[in-house]
């Protein structure tokens, strides 16, 4: 009998050991019954502080980002220095503290289908007692237009509007301070660009701005000789200034070598104060640093390439020279077939005017044709080219073929020769010295221009 009962004992115990699992299966499908997830319309307001609240901001993804409102301005807690755009860490404010929800989904157990992952970013926003609240930021639905964002509330999920919520996604690139505020073009007296094994572009302001016929900027050390520059030239050259930006934030300049900026290919400076030095290009980026700025940053390759493009010859005025007409006696014009002169007289008005009057070979001009026979000599003579090897002509002078001489009172004299080179061009020499190009057309047009201006 006592067998039996054992048995019958371990018959139970097997049948309940068997009945387990299934009692396990039915427990989990009514758990799974109770938690479906219930998705409802309705509009949830997201945040716990208005934005006025919020003094701390702690973002984290693969990186991580602390910022800090001391103040009233928002530093980086890892980078003090760098500077931030104020406006773009606004609106990660405004932007969390105006979050409300389009739907909200409940009982959510599987959080990975929305996005939900170790390296997804998370927000965490502190008021100044240190309160927070923690926004979780998962995928966008197919159309991009709605996102899925978690807070610490478990088992629950909101739907926002993805263009409310753009703002989050911001990065330190994205923050920082963009402009590079160099100093005004009416504040600039001094710029300078060095190029790698290449002259020194040195730009000045003309100490005779103002004065009729002269241009506002200097360009010094480049050529032998100082030359003027066209105003529209230095102004592009300030717009393509303008259009550096630090475009990427690349980290502390602790290596330069690394970015090539130990060795520089190009240094901008401005005032003697305002520098930028770029280094190595990145693909279609370029290293650079800022001023006092212990940072390195990354611009687009191609505004590098329109700096390199800037070719001095192409910024200098091309009129060799203006002559001073207040102080002009005479201008003595040779050439192997004749000699011309143009002899200049000025009478003062009863109103202060100055009125010219020109004679050449016994032809009397008046005010208003010498002027322009003044200006027409004057623009004849213009720069077309560099020569390649000045230091030959400059060695061993040939005689000239043009030369034009302008005689001012005081017994002060200036020259011009014009040397054969080929069919095209003369060699310009003058204040000996010998580096560019004429136009040869230009000087034959000229005297016979003048010669008709006599016949008539």
């Amino acid at each position: 009998m006592q067998k039996k009962i054992g048995l019958a004992l371990i018959i139970l115990m097997l049948a309940g050991i068997m009945a387990i699992p299934f009692l396990v299966k039915n427990n989990q499908a009514a758990h799974q019954k109770v938690k479906k997830e219930v998705v409802n319309d309705a509009q949830v307001n997201l945040n716990l502080f208005e934005a006025s609240q919020i003094s701390r901001i702690e973002i984290k993804d693969e990186n991580m980002l602390m910022l800090e409102k001391r103040d009233n301005l928002w530093t980086d807690a890892n980078y003090e220095s760098l500077k931030l755009d104020h406006a773009a860490v606004e609106a990660i404010v405004q932007a969390a503290a105006a979050l409300e929800s389009l739907q909200v989904i409940y009982n959510v157990q599987e959080e990975e289908k929305y996005g939900f992952n170790d390296t997804s970013r998370i927000i965490t926003l502190y008021d100044a007692e240190n309160n927070n609240y923690t926004l979780r930021l998962g995928n966008h639905a197919e159309d991009q237009s709605r996102l899925f964002i978690g807070t610490d509330l478990a088992e629950t999920l909101y739907i926002v509007k993805s263009d409310a919520a753009k703002a989050l996604f911001q990065t330190r690139g994205d923050l920082i301070q963009k402009e590079m505020i160099r100093p005004a073009a009416g504040e600039i007296f001094d710029l300078k660009v060095a190029k790698k094994s290449e002259p020194l572009i040195h730009i000045q302001k003309n100490s005779e701005t103002g004065t009729k016929d002269h241009e506002e900027w200097l360009l010094e050390g480049f050529f032998k000789n100082v030359h003027e520059l066209r105003g529209e030239a230095v102004e592009e050259l300030f717009r393509i200034l303008d259009e550096c930006k630090k475009e990427e934030f690349v980290g502390e300049a602790d290596n330069l070598m690394q970015y090539g900026l130990d060795d520089p290919d190009l240094i901008i400076t401005i005032n003697d104060s305002w520098v930028v030095k770029f280094g190595m290009r990145n693909g279609e980026k370029v290293y650079f640093m800022y001023n006092e700025e212990p940072y390195v940053y990354k611009t687009s390759k191609a505004f590098l390439k329109e700096i390199e493009e800037i070719k001095p010859i192409a910024m200098i005025r091309k009129q060799v020279y203006i002559p001073d007409v207040s102080k002009l006696n005479k201008i003595v014009l040779l050439n192997p077939e004749k000699e011309l002169e143009l002899v200049v007289t000025k009478e003062i008005l009863t109103d202060g005017t100055v009125q010219l009057q020109g004679e050449m070979t016994d032809k009397i001009f008046d005010d208003l044709k010498t002027k322009e026979i003044i200006t027409r000599i004057a623009e004849s003579i213009m720069i077309e080219a560099v020569l390649q090897n000045p230091e030959i002509e400059q060695k061993q002078p040939r005689k000239e073929e043009i030369r034009l001489v302008y005689h001012y009172e005081e017994g002060v004299t200036k020259t011009i020769d014009l040397v054969p080179y080929d069919n095209s061009f003369y060699i310009l020499r003058m204040d000996d010295t010998v580096e560019f190009a004429v136009n040869k057309a230009k000087i034959m047009e000229l005297f016979s221009a003048l010669n008709e201006e006599i016949k008539e």
